[in-house]
């Protein structure tokens, strides 16, 4: 008996047996029957079961006569009935995944990118100095959409944890107010915020909810754009003199701040009249650099005490800080701080503002 191999496919396996009938005039008395089952495992989520039954009625007659000169006939008749059923299963195992997907979808932010964070720590009026240095104030967070925007910029930055200081305080003031001078409507506080303890006066973010703390602490800060803020390094003229002035963005020590305004053709500057001293103090304040130490050109580095400015002019007006001069002889030139005149250790690197003639 020969045998076929059998053959399967993906959608069907079939098993063929194929018997050949021998002319051996023995009977064949035994069947060979080979079953194969061929199991397939699909990955479609609909389970296939194909059953195929085939039945091959096989009947076969020999009749042989043979006549020989002895007339001896012997027939022979040889009758082989052959039934042979193969059946076929085929078992798909059914294998179900499910996948989730969830899209968020968020409306762009309009103002998304004004906002300018620091890589540096400082304390609460220096951020808002150096805000003020770009043209920019510490950024205010007044309204829901506006904490979106600020909240998405700063997850976009990978720094939504970290601590920035934002342009809300009550220094000064009975309550906190943003520093556009709005009063406060909207709010995110921290469980547990704002304390009541003392000098906590200033607010930062994290995460996107706030806290008051000491305004002499330290964490980043966050900028952004204000109608309020000039440019930075701004010159102004002075209608009560003839000279301008120019403020800087970078701190030195009281020489090292007159040679660097001695570059631009100018000097530190000199307040010899209450008027020139009024308008050196605005453009000060309007700078945003009124709570920071600022060079002028008086000083009494070779003298005894402060009679002369730089230039040599005599001084004849002073507008001292309360107990000021204190010092003497180790702080030999002056500043201004907080609209009034203070003396200070000349090696200190601060802010300065130059003077020069617009003859």
């Amino acid at each position: 008996m020969i045998v076929d191999e059998s053959t399967s496919t993906s959608s069907s396996a079939t098993t063929t047996l194929t018997t050949l009938t021998t002319t051996d005039t023995t009977p064949i008395s035994s069947i060979a029957t080979e079953i194969i089952s061929i199991t397939s495992t699909t990955t479609t989520t609909t389970p296939i079961t194909s059953t195929t039954t085939s039945t091959i009625p096989t009947t076969s007659t020999t009749p042989t006569t043979s006549t020989t000169p002895t007339t001896s006939t012997t027939p022979t008749t040889s009758t082989t009935p052959t039934t042979s059923t193969t059946t076929t299963t085929s078992t798909t195992s059914t294998t179900t995944s499910t996948t989730t997907t969830t899209i968020t979808t968020t409306t762009p932010c309009p103002n998304f990118n004004i906002f300018n964070i620091s890589m540096v720590y400082t304390t609460w009026e220096s951020a808002r100095l150096d805000c003020n240095r770009i043209g920019m104030d510490l950024a205010v967070i007044d309204s829901q959409s506006k904490e979106n925007c600020f909240s998405a910029y700063l997850k976009n930055q990978s720094r939504f944890q970290d601590t920035f200081w934002i342009g809300l305080s009550s220094i000064g003031q009975s309550s906190f107010k943003w520093v556009n001078k709005n009063n406060l409507s909207y709010v995110q506080w921290e469980n547990g915020y704002p304390t009541s303890l003392a000098k906590q006066f200033c607010v930062s973010s994290s995460g996107g909810k706030w806290k008051n703390q000491l305004c002499t602490d330290i964490n980043f800060f966050a900028c952004e754009p204000s109608k309020n803020i000039s440019s930075p390094a701004a010159s102004i003229g002075c209608p009560a003199t003839s000279s301008r002035y120019s403020l800087t963005q970078d701190k030195k020590s009281w020489a090292a701040a007159r040679l660097e305004c001695g570059k631009s053709g100018m000097d530190l500057a000199t307040a010899e009249t209450p008027e020139e001293d009024k308008c050196i103090r605005s453009f000060i304040y309007n700078t945003g650099l009124e709570p920071q130490y600022v060079w002028m050109s008086l000083n009494c580095i070779n003298e005894t005490y402060y009679d002369h400015w730089a230039n040599g002019a005599n001084v004849t007006y002073r507008t001292w800080g309360p107990g000021e001069p204190a010092q003497l002889p180790l702080e030999r030139c002056l500043i201004y701080f907080k609209n009034a005149w203070y003396d200070l250790i000349c090696t200190y690197a601060t802010y300065y503002v130059c003077e020069g003639s617009t003859i």
